[in-house]
């Protein structure tokens, strides 16, 4: 039943997951480690060899995953779709911090634009080719935040969700939608 309900039909059971794509192997992977219910998983570079899929389907793994997950990860939008505490380790001291943003600005980098990081950007008008490509990216915001909302209260992540109703408001007056 766990297979089916991870997207592997009956058919498919007998398969050598060998045969796999990253993605898929991924998906298994967590279908494994949620039947031990294990209640900690430690992870080093997991989108290391996956496919863009493959870390979208980890992703929404990590953020369906019950226990706790201690993640070390160069991949940005990996980091800020799947968590809500962040550790630095700069001039050989530890900070936590509950903003990525803040974190990506200690760091000196840029923030990627990415899909998955969000960050407060005036939406122009001009930035848009036209109402469906507001549609989508209303359609977008709206099921990131549902998403976030739907997560027990400790995972969470009040500041994205913010960022994103500002944006979400901004994309309706756009559009006209009230």
């Amino acid at each position: 039943m766990a297979l089916i309900g991870a997207g592997f039909p009956y058919l498919r059971h007998q398969q050598l997951v060998g045969s796999l794509s990253g993605g898929e192997r991924s998906r298994l992977l967590f279908v494994g480690l949620t039947l031990a219910r294990y209640s900690l998983l430690l992870l080093d570079e997991p989108t290391n060899h996956l496919d863009m899929l493959g870390k979208e389907e980890l992703a929404a793994a990590l953020n369906q995953f019950e226990g706790a997950v201690l993640l070390v990860s160069h991949d940005r939008n990996l980091i800020a779709s799947s968590c809500n505490r962040f550790w630095l380790i700069q001039d050989q001291q530890l900070s936590e911090w509950h903003d990525f943003a803040q974190v990506i600005e200690l760091m000196g980098a840029e923030q990627p634009s990415e899909k998955g990081v969000a960050s407060v950007q005036p939406v122009a008008a001009e930035s848009h080719n036209d109402e469906e490509e507001l549609l989508l990216a209303l359609c977008d915001l709206e099921s990131k935040l549902d998403e976030d909302m739907m997560r027990k209260p400790k995972h969470q992540k009040p500041t994205l969700q913010t960022q994103w109703r500002v944006e979400i408001a901004q994309l309706k007056q756009l559009l006209g939608i009230s």
